[in-house]
């Protein structure tokens, strides 16, 4: 009997993912700013798709104005003032830039000096920061000006009072102004003065027990001092400002939208967003085109939009079976969390829990409140315990520990650990106790 090689046939079954599958979850998985750029090079790849703005809004059927629906924005956002919208407006429309601050302290200035004075000013505001600090030495500044450093001292002091400490030498100098122009009593703003001049660094530090040692008062008093100084000082002459719009919006993908009899709709408002389509004249060539190049294009472009579809699609079913889910936390805020999972969302609606997670990922979802969220905020089982240790925090008199809020967690009947305090603590902005 001889020994050697065959080769021989057989069927096998197995699965395998095919173009449509793959493009489906690519699409789905990108964040809104990811799918503007996949729609802007897939315009500059294919000819056969263009930009269109005439295309009937895919909810309602209305006509869109400028790649929104006033229909659809109507239900969104109800006309009135009442109502803080008004229809067919931008949700994210960016406000004016408020008037440099260099600018209007020039303005506010020379009105209170004499004309004599305004180059003395300009200079002074020149060697200002960005946080308002006067960064030049006075000595300095009088030698570039040519005046006496009393004049220059005359002028800065003028500017002080009318912005509220512009033009400090420092953070002690700039709260020690602030200080003196609160109606406090003298004993009172004496020590907040010791505390700001000579321990602010400890105070910074939560070293209250040490300050009160060193000052010989009781530690509840510089306690109190740290939450004056907190509450009614500002750490910079001047908050940070940008010459651009005073606020970032971020647009939602889908909104959850009152229907009538108390229930919500979804609306996909990343739909109206894309305005893209296959360009008519060009389908009509390709139909002509006897080298199939043509075809193959409009047929490449009605499968990127066929994938867009599927993915506004999957959008809006995952929406509105959370929507139907979390009906109590739309109602009645983050507090009425219901607890929900990926995977329960996609047994309800028949699809792969990573489906569900690629849907949620990178996602703003606006709320009945037309509040913007992460969409996976709706996921999280954390809600509730964050809402209660905001709470706590909020109404602490003396800031209290990690360790501390565990305690009063527990005692409200969330059984979080103090790591996990910390964790939450930090993902919330809030600072430590010694910071507080």
């Amino acid at each position: 009997m001889s020994e050697g090689l065959q080769m021989t046939t057989a069927p096998t079954m197995s699965l395998t993912a095919t173009p449509t599958m793959i493009m489906n979850a690519k699409l789905l998985a990108l964040s809104a700013v990811e799918l503007d750029q996949a729609i802007a090079q897939e315009l500059a790849d294919n000819p056969a798709l263009v930009q269109d703005t005439a295309q009937p809004c895919p909810e309602c059927g209305s006509e869109l104005v400028e790649r929104r629906c006033p229909q659809c924005d109507a239900h969104r956002f109800p006309a009135g003032p009442e109502h803080g919208g008004c229809i067919g407006s931008s949700f994210c429309a960016d406000v004016a830039a408020p008037e440099p601050w260099r600018e209007k302290l020039c303005r506010d200035l020379q009105l209170e000096l004499p004309a004599s004075q305004r180059p003395l000013v300009m200079l002074i505001i020149g060697s200002l920061d960005d946080h308002g600090y006067l960064a030049d030495d006075l000595g300095n500044v009088a030698r570039q000006a040519g005046a006496s450093p009393d004049t220059v001292g005359t002028v800065l002091h003028a500017l002080q009072q009318v912005s509220g400490g512009v033009g400090s030498n420092g953070l002690i100098d700039c709260l020690l102004f602030q200080l003196q122009h609160e109606d406090i009593s003298t004993r009172y703003r004496a020590l907040l003065g010791k505390i700001i001049g000579s321990h602010l660094g400890a105070l910074a530090s939560g070293r209250f027990a040490s300050i009160a040692h060193q000052l010989d008062v009781p530690t509840e008093d510089v306690v109190r001092a740290r939450k004056f100084i907190r509450d009614h000082l500002r750490p910079r002459p001047v908050l940070e400002q940008s010459d651009g719009p005073s606020r970032i919006c971020v647009e939602p993908d889908v909104a959850i939208v009152p229907a009538d009899a108390g229930s919500f709709r979804v609306d996909v408002v990343a739909a109206r967003r894309a305005g893209i389509g296959v360009d008519p004249d060009f389908r009509r060539l390709a139909r002509h085109d006897r080298s199939g190049h043509l075809s193959e294009l409009v047929a490449g472009a009605d499968f990127f939009l066929a994938r867009l579809r599927q993915r506004w699609q999957t959008l809006r079913v995952v929406t509105a079976t959370v929507a139907d889910r979390q009906q109590s936390i739309l109602r009645d805020g983050p507090r009425s969390h219901v607890p929900l999972t990926r995977t329960e969302v996609a047994d309800a609606v028949n699809v792969h829990p990573s489906t569900v997670s690629r849907a949620v990922a990178g996602k703003y979802v606006e709320l009945p409140t037309r509040e913007v969220i992460p969409f996976h905020r709706l996921f999280d089982r954390a809600t509730t315990v964050r809402c209660e240790l905001r709470s706590i925090i909020d109404a602490e008199n003396v800031p209290l520990s990690d360790h501390d809020l565990a305690d009063r967690l527990r005692s409200a009947g969330y059984d979080v650990a103090r790591r996990t305090v910390s964790k939450y603590r930090e993902d919330m902005g809030i600072p430590a106790r010694a910071l507080r």
